[in-house]
């Protein structure tokens, strides 16, 4: 009897252990955005690949959906039920919850349909609703970065921080760790920067130490000879309080068609290490990515919302 308990504790302590594991590594994390056509609506991109099926799958059996399911021809139409057909474009169903992090909030929400786009030049062409019930508009250039929301079904999450540092200390060690690291691989020639841009970040996002989150970003002037009028030099990096780098979140980019800047952070788990919300993008286009600190590297925990010509 006393064996049959013993092993009977022991399996309830398994089954429990195990579920704890899959709950704490099977969070669903998306980006989502604010819809303009309805604001009161997010749109979540589930980032899914079909590269296998070819360029053009995605918005392809889109329209064959809108043409099947729709009752008028559209390029556009949102459904308000889950047919089995879907189960290629998404993993996420009708009822199921997420919390939004906004900057100034934290609410819940359900999927309530799905808005299907038959755009080929639209890479999202299936995304999932949640609906609010509060209305944000950031169409402003200056703020259209905030029309960009973190998704999960973690009740933990924080609100985002888009809040920089302006302490003239912090400034002077980013400036200097900037200087010297781009001294030793900066291309030696002329040309004539359009802009320059540091933001600073004063959180925790490696372990329980003062550290400062530096995102640099240069912009070569497009009239610049046609080797650097596409270029682009960004950095995003921690330091600890004496100007040394700790961790590298992205490699450095040096006259490169691509960018990375930081735009904010949010606390994923409330363990009090925060997760980097990047923008990365070119020229004419660009999209979002969030990392986070694991195992001893920055790893990317999601991305969304890719655009560009």
């Amino acid at each position: 009897m006393k064996k049959i308990i013993l092993l009977s504790l022991i399996l309830i302590y398994t089954l429990f252990q195990n579920n704890t594991y899959c709950q704490n590594n099977t969070s669903k994390i998306y980006f989502g955005q604010i819809d303009q056509e309805e604001t009161s609506r997010i749109l979540i991109d589930e980032k899914i690949d079909f590269s296998d099926y070819g360029e053009y799958f995605s918005s392809e059996y889109s329209g064959k959906l809108i043409n099947k399911y729709a009752p008028y021809n559209s390029d556009s139409y949102i459904f308000y039920k889950y047919y089995e057909d879907f189960k290629p474009m998404t993993n996420i169903r009708i009822g199921d919850e997420f919390f939004i992090s906004y900057s100034d909030n934290v609410i819940k929400s359900k999927v309530i349909g799905y808005k299907v786009n038959n755009n080929m030049e639209d890479p999202n062409n299936f995304l999932p609703i949640l609906q609010t019930d509060i209305n944000y508009d950031y169409r402003s250039d200056s703020n259209y970065f905030k029309n960009i929301v973190i998704c999960s079904d973690d009740n933990r999450i924080s609100k985002i921080d888009y809040k920089t540092s302006d302490d003239f200390f912090a400034f002077s060690i980013a400036k200097k760790a900037i200087k010297e690291h781009l001294n030793n691989t900066k291309p030696k020639s002329e040309y004539l920067i359009e802009f320059e841009e540091y933001d600073l970040f004063e959180r925790k996002f490696i372990k329980d130490e003062n550290e400062i989150l530096i995102s640099y970003l240069e912009k070569i002037e497009f009239s610049a000879p046609s080797d650097f009028s596409t270029g682009f030099t960004s950095a995003i990096f921690i330091v600890d309080n004496q100007g040394n780098i700790l961790k590298k979140v992205k490699e450095f980019l040096y006259n490169d068609f691509n960018y990375n800047k930081v735009i904010g952070t949010v606390d994923l788990d409330n363990d009090g290490i925060f997760e980097i919300l990047i923008e990365t993008g070119y020229y004419e286009g660009s999209g979002y990515e969030l990392w986070g600190f694991k195992d001893n590297i920055f790893v990317k925990i999601c991305e969304g919302f890719y655009y560009g010509v």
